[in-house]
C-alpha cells in the first residue's frame, strides 16, 4: 500500500485549497502541504531522524499537525501529539515511555517542556526556523523508505479509566481505513469545509475529520483554539458544511449573544461526540431546524463505526445508530457470549481501521482484545431494529451491596427533575456494600433542601440502592480538554468530601 496519500492528492487536486488557518491568516493549497511535507522530512532526515523514531508535537490547532504528520508518513518517522493542557509531571511520564528524538511545540506552551526536555531537540513551530524549514528549505527528491502500511503512523496517549497514560498506535492502515470510513459515512464532497475547533491530539477531531476532508480534496478550517464568538464567525466567513463537536462546544454556541438562525446557514452536517448532544441542545438546534447526530468512537478504534440518519434521530434518540461499513460490531455478555437484542453487554469493534495496541504494553494490549475484536470497556445495548445505546462505561458500573447499578439509568432519572440541570453519577468506597451511589450536579436555581427534595424524587423512581447516597453542587464539571467531564476529578472531589454529602437521617425517606 501506497501510505503516502498527500502526494496523490497533491496531484490531482494541486491548486485546491486544503487548510486555512484565519488566525494565522494564511492558505495552502493541496500542493503547499505537499512541499511543506518534503522540506521538513529533508530537515528531519538531516537532524538523524530514522523510520521508528518518535516526534513529539505540543500544540494547539495548527498546520504543523499536517507538515509533521506527512513528514513522518514520508520517512516511517511517528508522530505523538500531546494534549498542551498536560501538566509537567504528565509529560514527563509519556516521555519516558515514547523516548521521543525531537519535539516541536508552540511558543505559548514552550514552559511545560522546557525542565523535562533538552533545548537542542526542541523546536519552535511559531519561530521563523520553523517556517524557513518548511517553506524556504530544499525540495529534492526523498530517499526511497519502504513504509508498510502496518507500521505506526502516530501514538496517542489515552488515559483511559485508569489515569495512566497508554499510547496507542494507530498504523498507516488504521489512518486511512478510519479516513475512509469518515468519507462514506458523511458524505463528504469535494467543495465541502469542515471547522476544526476541537483539539486535533485528540483522534475525533484530526482522524475523523480533518485527515479525511484532506483525503477527499476538501477544505480544512483550523480553530487554534476554540471560541464560541469565532468559531460562529467562522462557520459564516467560511461557509462550512460539516461540524464536529463535544456536546459542550454546541451548548456554548446556541447560548452565546452571538448566535442566531442564520449563523448556521451553510452547515449540512452536524456530529457529535464524546457523549450524546443533551435534549437541551438537541432542542435548540432541531428548532433552526438542525439535527445533531451522536457518534461514537474511542482513540483506540478511531471515530467512524456507527451511524446514524437525521429522520431516524426523533424515533432513537440517543441512538449513535447502526455500524457502517467495513466495521463489525457485537454485544456480549462477561463470558464474550452475545446478547439478545434488549439485553445490556459490553460493546466489541473489529475492522481494518482498529489500532494496532499499546506502545510497548504488550499485557495491555492482550488485555485489550478478544480475537479479532476489540473491547471497548462500554456497555450497550441495540433494539429490534438493530440501533445500537451506549448505556455506560463497563468500569463505571456501580456494585453496591451486590446489585448493579448503571449510572446512566440513575441521571436519567435526575435530569428529568426540574431542579436538575445537569448531573454525573458515580461510586464512592463504602465499608458496608462495597460502593455506594453519589450524584454531582449543576441546580438549576436555588433549593436548601435540594438533598431532601431529590431524595424523596429517586426513591419515588428507583430502587433504594439506587438513589444517591451523597450531593455534590457545583457551577460547572471539571473537564478535560474536549469537553468531557473528567470523572476522576469529580471521584477525587466526592471520596475528599464525603462526610459532608452525604445525605442525613433526616433527608432520607423510607424505601419499602
Amino acid at each position: 500500500m501506497n501510505v503516502d496519500f498527500l502526494t496523490t492528492r497533491a496531484r490531482l487536486s494541486a491548486n485546491q485549497i486544503a487548510l486555512i488557518d484565519p488566525d494565522k491568516g494564511r492558505k495552502w493549497t493541496y500542493d503547499d502541504l505537499n512541499q511543506r511535507a518534503i522540506r521538513l522530512a529533508t530537515f528531519l532526515l538531516k537532524f538523524g531522524i530514522t523510520k521508528g523514531d518518535r516526534i513529539i508535537l505540543f500544540s494547539p490547532n495548527d498546520v504543523a499537525y499536517f507538515d509533521l504528520l506527512f513528514a513522518c508518513t514520508k520517512i516511517g518517522a511517528i508522530m505523538v501529539p500531546l494534549n498542551w493542557r498536560l501538566k509537567p509531571i504528565e509529560i514527563k511520564k509519556i516521555i519516558e515511555d515514547c523516548r521521543p528524538s525531537l519535539a516541536f511545540y508552540a511558543s505559548h506552551h514552550k514552559d511545560r517542556l522546557e525542565s523535562i526536555f533538552e533545548d537542542s531537540r526542541m523546536i519552535d513551530i511559531d519561530s521563523e526556523d520553523y517556517q524557513t524549514i518548511c517553506e524556504e528549505g530544499p525540495l529534492t527528491p526523498l530517499p526511497n523508505i519502504k513504509v508498510d502500511k502496518m507500521n505506526p503512523a502516530f501514538i496517542m496517549y489515552t488515559s483511559g479509566s485508569t489515569g495512566m497514560p497508554k499510547g496507542v498506535m494507530i498504523s498507516h492502515s488504521g489512518m486511512i481505513q478510519n479516513a475512509l470510513n469518515g468519507i462514506a459515512n458523511w458524505n463528504f464532497e469535494q467543495k465541502d469545509s469542515t471547522l476544526v475547533s476541537a483539539p486535533m491530539f485528540h483522534i475525533a477531531a484530526f482522524c475523523g475529520f480533518a485527515i479525511p476532508f484532506l483525503m477527499n480534496g476538501s477544505t480544512v478550517v483550523i480553530e487554534r483554539y476554540f471560541n464560541p464568538r469565532e468559531a460562529l464567525d467562522l462557520i459564516r466567513n467560511y461557509r462550512i458544511s460539516h461540524l464536529f463537536m463535544v456536546p459542550t462546544m454546541y451548548y456554548t454556541l446556541v447560548t452565546h449573544e452571538a448566535f442566531d438562525a442564520d449563523a448556521l446557514q451553510s452547515v449540512r452536517v452536524m456530529i457529535s461526540g464524546g457523549a450524546p448532544a443533551s435534549d437541551y441542545v438537541q432542542a435548540a438546534f432541531a428548532n433552526l431546524g438542525h439535527t445533531i447526530i451522536n457518534s461514537y468512537g474511542l482513540t483506540e478504534v478511531g471515530p467512524n463505526n456507527f451511524r446514524i440518519l437525521p429522520e431516524e434521530v426523533p424515533n432513537h434518540p440517543k441512538s449513535i445508530g447502526k455500524p457502517i461499513m467495513f466495521v463489525s460490531t457485537r454485544i456480549v455478555d462477561a463470558e464474550f457470549q452475545d446478547v439478545a437484542p434488549g439485553q445490556v453487554g459490553e460493546l466489541l469493534i473489529s475492522g481494518e481501521h482498529m489500532c494496532l495496541g499499546y506502545w510497548e504494553n504488550s499485557s495491555e494490549s492482550q488485555k485489550a482484545f478478544h480475537g479479532k475484536y476489540f473491547c471497548t470497556g462500554d456497555l450497550a445495548r441495540q433494539d429490534e431494529e438493530g440501533f445500537y445505546y451506549i448505556v455506560n462505561r463497563k468500569k463505571e458500573l456501580i456494585i453496591t451491596g451486590g446489585e448493579n447499578v448503571l449510572p446512566s439509568e440513575v441521571e436519567a432519572v435526575l435530569n428529568r427533575h426540574p431542579l436538575v440541570k445537569d448531573s454525573v453519577v458515580l461510586g464512592f468506597d463504602n465499608p458496608e456494600f462495597g460502593e455506594s451511589v453519589a450524584a454531582a450536579l449543576i441546580l438549576d436555581g436555588e433549593c436548601q433542601e435540594y438533598k431532601k427534595v431529590l431524595n424523596h424524587y429517586c426513591m419515588d423512581h428507583l430502587a433504594g440502592y439506587k438513589t444517591p447516597k451523597a450531593y455534590l453542587i457545583l457551577d460547572d464539571f471539571p473537564r478535560n480538554a474536549i469537553g468531557k467531564v473528567d470523572k476522576l476529578a469529580l471521584q477525587k472531589m466526592i471520596n475528599d468530601n464525603v462526610e459532608s454529602l452525604l445525605v442525613s437521617k433526616s433527608e432520607k425517606v423510607i424505601s419499602v
